[in-house]
């Protein structure tokens, strides 16, 4: 075999596998969907936003390998000058239709 011939066989199967591969991935796309989250009864009510009032996530991070160790929410009320701090641990059991109910960064989908 030459080296043409070589190059050419190389080249189809490389087309073949990557037809493989995204026919795969929009079957598994198509196929496996996520759980439906069930919300209860729907709320038809408005809520206005409160004017002066902040709401910052803050995340914290180990050195090792970057997880999340540290989950905190603030709430800052700049007109009534008060500071809340919720903290929430990072293995918090959650209330979700998934295999693993563990509150994660990595699963904040709601996957």
């Amino acid at each position: 075999m030459s080296g043409k011939t070589i190059e050419r066989i190389l080249k189809v199967l490389i087309a073949i596998v990557l037809l493989i591969l995204v026919a795969g991935g929009a079957a598994f796309y198509f196929i496996v969907q996520p759980p439906a989250i069930e919300t209860g009864a729907e709320v038809e009510e408005k809520v206005e936003r409160a004017t002066g009032v902040y709401n910052v996530l803050i995340v914290g991070t180990d050195k090792v390998a970057l997880n999340t160790d540290t989950i905190l929410v603030l709430s800052l009320d700049t007109t009534q000058h008060k500071v809340n701090v919720m903290s929430i641990p990072r293995d918090t059991m959650s209330n979700v239709s998934r295999k693993v109910k563990k509150n994660k960064c990595c699963l904040c989908c709601g996957w």
